[in-house]
């Protein structure tokens, strides 16, 4: 049985969680230029298709409020990662963005929200998060998220079919220290077999457990079972307003 050691993820591809950062509604907006591409740097491919939302309807309202005067590309939000008490809330919305061009591109984004006290909704940033270059941190304070910043639990994955799910559920059932869960399948890569990227949430299962967002990589050999071979904490302050 495998134990629970993070691993540095090859080249762009590691990451990480600092559990910090204490923005405030009184942030800019920060926007980074839209993906050119769908298909992505070494051969990673962005998943485009059966994207599911897991927001409630009060975070959709929020969103579509905020995000309502942005224009040049469509914003489907897919979870929310995240959120801060400020004097309102923050929220860290994962979406996936595609341009309104002739020939239109598909990337992800992390969108950050403020919903102040009386209901009004704004975004303070907008950055691409990038499959081959996801942001790292060496550590974090597990169970303690700095800056008031709480990762949200991501829903199980009884419903998920799909081959790339069915690979992550297999190789979760013997990697063991924390208890991953999909929020979404970033990017795929066509080896000798197939390589997963995944955004996760994480619990850990010891005394000071807490919650935390984990890229997540899978190999599945074209014969055999799959195997987690990459995961890194994921730095999600560094996608939001500074």
């Amino acid at each position: 049985m495998k134990k629970f050691v993070p691993m540095v993820l090859s080249g762009a591809l590691a990451i990480a969680l600092v559990a910090c950062g204490g923005n405030s509604a009184q942030n800019q907006t920060q926007e980074s230029t839209p993906t050119e591409a769908t298909q992505v740097v070494g051969g990673w491919t962005v998943e485009t298709g059966a994207v599911q939302s897991t927001l409630t309807e009060k975070a959709q309202s929020i969103f579509e409020s905020a995000i309502a005067e942005q224009v040049g590309v469509t914003y489907t939000p897919v979870a929310v990662l995240g959120t801060q008490v400020v004097a309102g809330t923050n929220y860290a919305f994962l979406c996936q963005g595609t341009t309104a061009t002739a020939d239109p591109q598909t990337g992800w984004y992390i969108v950050e929200v403020y919903n102040d006290l009386e209901g009004k909704s704004s975004v303070l940033a907008i950055n691409e998060l990038d499959p081959t270059a996801i942001k790292v941190a060496g550590s974090s304070d597990t169970g303690d998220v700095m800056g008031g910043w709480e990762i949200l639990e991501a829903a199980g994955t009884e419903a998920k079919t799909d081959e790339a799910s069915k690979a992550l559920a297999a190789a979760s059932e013997t990697f063991v220290g924390v208890d991953l869960k999909p929020i979404a399948h970033l990017a795929s890569q066509l080896v000798s077999g197939n390589n997963y990227l995944f955004l996760c949430s994480g619990t850990t299962t010891s005394p000071t457990s807490g919650t935390e967002l984990y890229a997540v990589e899978v190999y599945q050999p074209l014969e055999g079972d799959a195997s987690i071979t990459n995961t890194q904490l994921v730095d999600l302050t560094a996608y939001l307003a500074q």
